[in-house]
């Protein structure tokens, strides 16, 4: 409560002025003159209901003492009769003293009346005081780049707390924020900035109210250098091997340095400095020749917000080692087998410990110690199916040999077939190619059919052995094609070639990608053709033909096999395979005669045929025979070349073919591109090819637009309208697969090829190991190609779509089959790159079957890994190889490769996930390096480690700990 004096002059007199007169005392009173005035005693009146006039209390018990101050107005008059009356209100009490002025002396009597009673007049008060406020805030100790909060405590002068008053608060003079307070208190949450460790003024100021005056304190914000913290694990390498150092460095809050200098030391000498970036920094290293163990020093310097940090670490360089086990292993189904392993370094010395792990389809099937070297396990084939199957063998290391791995190929058969079963089937098979022109697709023995490239691989073995056979679901890869057609391969040469046949097969499960017999390139089919002629030659005659002559398949009418020793020495022709000329222009043929060694025919004729027609007979003149030709008698666009060479007293007879072909129109590079874009509009308008391409009023068939797709792939040449014909019969055998470009390249060249050769679109179609139709191929080419129009370069891959939903395919909708909520915060995590195919198709389908009936973002993370682990197995190797699509296509892959599919259908699910590297110490006892994922679902992320079936969402068992982790986005490797 407030205490005002209010000074009233009062001119009339009333009867309480002829009350007695109260002992004087001693009271100042100030008029505006400055004079003093004599108090008088007080006279204390109280009113119960009725004003008690003149009752004076006795003078030395109620006497108050009072300066008495007046306003610039008032007017204290010294006359006789002249009063002023002072009242002070105090609580619930008015006390009014009256001065009278007798003779320049004044008399002050006192009254105090109670209020709320018979008063004549009350008298008000104002309040135009305002309270003070205690603000307080404690001195604070922290580092740069810290969350803080500042408190300060703001409260009135009698102890009561400020609401809703506005605080400021300031560092050096510059605001850093504003706030409320709250029951007497401001709060503010700050992060501290990059500062220096310094002190600095910490000022917090709270605003006036209409009770209240402002305030201000300060205190002191003092700043600190911070500690650093350096994770990095061992490392272990190979003598004079890369190896490269990945150091995770922060502050005390995890907070990620950046721009400090690092320094890395190896055995105290400074191998290299770098900059730490966003919490990582990287050196590569080159390991000592010297296998031994290393100090590795990482050492971060002191910044005028941190403390400098020295990490210190082992780099351990191991002896290289080695892993012998057999390159080809094969078993009958349900039986047992045996796979050994030796482990030596590489001058042969025996690894005295360490384990070895047997994995067969990337499953670890047992751990062995090493005895002397040497680890074994014994494995029933009941498990596995009758075909390849991948064997790794993962040596763990010791303290002297580094870690190492070996594969093999286990190769398991359900049903044998004997040497004279080949040897019989090699006749049929040879009696159906030259009746149908064609390899077959598969070989009957008994019920079982025997696919062509299986019959091929078992009358490669026959002819260098009378063991066992067995179908083991071989694959043909060759690319090669025939470079010389009639030339005679013997005895030793195609004896030699059955061997490569049957090496690549045992070792790798496929054909070689180029066949070569006596220096001269062949396609898959003609080696196959030869091979079996040879066979089948066998089958009749008891043994082996001297030579075996190479022929064109579509045109073999017999078996072109002698078992005549030549008395002469073999000629060769040589003409180019395919002449391009306009139709009505003049040609020039020419045919060149050498014997083997390439010394040029002395004499002899060359005699020219068209279609089957000779159309002239040259003498051969230095080994030379030309002749101009019209085509203008020609009809047809593809034209067979005949040349035979009649011999002479030292060469003998021999014949070669050719193709010649003839163009009406010649379009160029650029036109072709555009046309591509137009018909891959056109196919994904009304799913079908068009019949006719037209360019200009000029149209081009179907078929030989497909051809002018396949050369312009590999040739930016001029190109011809050669009335083609499609034979494909292949169909399809899987949508939503990417062919790479190096895939599709050789695709189109292999139709080029096969259309320059036969005329026609090849039989069977095949592309990365897997079968297109002619329609399907025709539209994944059409689509490269439409893509180099428009963005100026090849696409890295082309996926195989159905035509027959291209106006639904080929542009995959961005709808997706999940609808979880990303969120704030993590969309980062659901970044699609060159591995991590997100909202790709074929993701986007294994999702669908992955999910369904699944809804709850945490079921369908649980979905999608138990989807993946059941999916794949694990396979060996480093680094990515095939990325989410190719693995989840392939049914296996590597730990890197793993966690790109699990990763790139958790984000289709918009359900954000990340990558994990570190140093992992597996129960098997190998420590590597190792990838896996990590999954955000309900604000926690849960481990997802997708290459053991032991491992669940969440939990992981196949390793039982690991070094430091450093986690991506996008993985760099």
């Amino acid at each position: 409560m407030f205490l005002m004096t209010l000074i009233i002059s009062i001119t009339a007199v009333s009867a309480a002025e002829n009350s007695t007169t109260s002992p004087v005392v001693n009271t100042h009173v100030e008029s505006n003159t400055q004079n003093q005035l004599t108090t008088v005693a007080e006279k204390e009146v109280v009113s119960n209901n009725k004003v008690e006039t003149n009752a004076i209390s006795k003078a030395t018990k109620s006497i108050k003492t009072s300066e008495v101050k007046s306003t610039n107005n008032d007017k204290i008059s010294n006359e006789s009769g002249s009063k002023i009356l002072t009242s002070t209100k105090t609580d619930d009490k008015v006390t009014q003293t009256t001065t009278k002025s007798n003779n320049n002396t004044i008399q002050t009597s006192s009254q105090t009346i109670i209020q709320n009673k018979s008063v004549t007049k009350t008298l008000k008060t104002t309040n135009d005081v305002k309270s003070s406020i205690v603000l307080k805030i404690n001195p604070i100790t922290t580092t740069a780049q810290k969350k803080i909060t500042l408190n300060a405590t703001a409260y009135t002068s009698n102890n009561k707390p400020l609401n809703n008053v506005d605080a400021v608060f300031k560092i050096n003079g510059v605001t850093i924020g504003k706030t409320k307070t709250v029951k007497g208190l401001a709060s503010l949450d700050y992060t501290v900035p990059k500062w220096g460790a310094k002190n600095y003024n910490l000022l917090v100021k709270v605003g006036e109210t209409s009770s209240t005056l402002p305030q201000s304190a300060n205190t002191t914000l003092k700043l600190v250098k911070d500690n650093v913290t350096i994770n990095m694990g061992s490392y272990s390498a190979a003598p004079s091997s890369k190896v490269v150092f990945k150091a995770n460095i922060t502050q005390s809050n995890n907070i990620p340095l950046n721009n400090v200098t690092v320094v890395f030391k190896v055995n105290d000498v400074t191998i290299g400095k770098t900059t730490v970036l966003n919490g990582m920094c990287n050196m590569t290293y080159t390991t000592p020749k010297n296998p031994k163990t290393y100090k590795l020093t990482v050492k971060v310097g002191e910044t005028n917000y941190t403390l400098s940090k020295t990490f210190n670490t082992n780099l351990n360089v191991l002896k290289p080692s080695k892993i012998t086990i057999s390159s080809n292993i094969i078993a009958s189904k349900k039986s047992t087998v045996t796979l050994t392993a030796k482990v030596t370094d590489l001058t042969g010395n025996l690894a005295s410990n360490g384990k070895v792990a047997f994995k067969i389809n990337g499953k670890t099937i047992s751990t062995i110690s090493l005895v002397k070297g040497m680890a074994s396990v014994k494995y029933d084939t009941s498990k596995l199916s009758a075909t390849v199957n991948n064997v790794t063998v993962v040596y763990s290391g010791n303290s002297q040999f580094n870690v190492t791995s070996a594969n093999t190929k286990l190769r398991v058969y359900s049903q044998t077939f004997s040497y004279n079963e080949i040897l019989k089937k090699a006749y049929d098979v040879n009696l159906s190619i030259e009746k149908y022109h064609k390899i077959p697709e598969y070989v009957l023995f008994g019920n079982t059919k025997v696919s062509s490239n299986d019959f091929l691989y078992m009358v490669s073995k026959v002819l260098s052995s009378n063991n066992t056979f067995y179908a083991l679901n071989y694959e043909d890869k060759t690319t090669s094609s025939t470079s010389k057609y009639g030339v005679n391969i013997y005895k030793n040469d195609y004896i030699a070639l059955s061997k490569t046949l049957v090496s690549s097969y045992d070792t790798t499960g496929y054909s070689p990608v180029s066949i070569k017999a006596a220096d001269y390139s062949l396609s898959y089919e003609d080696a196959y053709y030869l091979l079996t002629r040879a066979v089948s030659y066998l089958y009749v005659n008891k043994n082996l033909p001297n030579y075996s002559t190479v022929r064109n398949i579509p045109h073999a009418t017999s078996s072109n096999i002698t078992n005549t020793t030549p008395t002469l020495n073999p000629s060769k022709i040589t003409i180019s395979n395919v002449i391009v000329a306009e139709k009505k222009s003049t040609v020039t043929l020419t045919a060149k005669v050498t014997d083997l060694t390439g010394n040029l025919a002395s004499s002899g004729k060359v005699a020219f045929k068209i279609n089957g027609k000779t159309i002239s007979t040259i003498s051969v003149v230095n080994g030379i025979a030309t002749l101009k030709y019209n085509t203008t008698p020609l009809s047809t666009a593809l034209n067979n070349i005949t040349v035979v060479y009649s011999g002479n007293s030292k060469l003998n007879a021999n014949t070669t073919t050719s193709k010649l072909r003839l163009y009406n129109y010649v379009f160029s590079y650029n036109e072709v591109l555009k046309k591509a874009y137009d018909v891959k509009v056109y196919i994904e308008k009304y799913n079908a090819l068009p019949k006719t391409v037209m360019f200009g009023s000029v149209g081009v068939s179907q078929v030989d637009f497909l051809y002018m797709v396949s050369r312009v792939l590999s040739t930016n040449n001029s190109f011809y309208a050669m009335g083609y014909m499609a034979k494909t019969s292949s169909s399809t055998s899987k949508y939503g697969v990417n062919i790479y470009k190096n895939d599709y390249a050789s695709l189109s060249k292999e139709i080029a090829y096969n259309f320059d050769t036969y005329g026609y679109s090849p039989v069977n179609i095949k592309v990365a190991g897997y079968s297109l139709s002619y329609e399907d191929a025709y539209y994944l080419l059409t689509r490269a190609v439409s893509y180099l129009y428009v963005n100026k370069n090849l696409p890295n891959y082309s996926t195989v779509l159905n035509i027959k939903t291209a106006n639904q395919t080929s542009n995959p909708s961005t709808s997706n089959p999940s609808t979880n909520t990303v969120p704030d915060g993590y969309s980062q995590y659901l970044v699609s790159s060159k591995n991590c195919e997100v909202n790709s198709t074929a993701i986007k389908n294994a999702l669908s079957k992955a999910i369904a009936g699944v809804t709850g973002t945490y079921n369908q993370a649980v979905a999608i890994f138990n989807y993946v682990n059941k999916h794949t197995s694990y396979s060996g190797y480093y680094n990515t190889r095939y990325g989410a699509i190719g693995t989840l296509n392939r049914g296996y892959g590597n730990c890197v490769d793993t966690a790109h599919l699990v990763i790139a259908m958790m984000r289709t699910a918009n359900i954000p996930a990340r990558y994990c590297h570190a140093t992992c110490y597996f129960r098997s006892g190998l420590v590597t390096g190792h990838v896996w994922a990590e999954v955000y679902v309900n604000g926690k992320w849960y481990k997802c480690d997708g290459t053991s079936n032991s491992n669940t969402f969440g939990n992981i068992v196949n390793w039982n700990s690991c070094g430091s982790i450093t986690r991506y986005i996008s993985l760099p490797f």
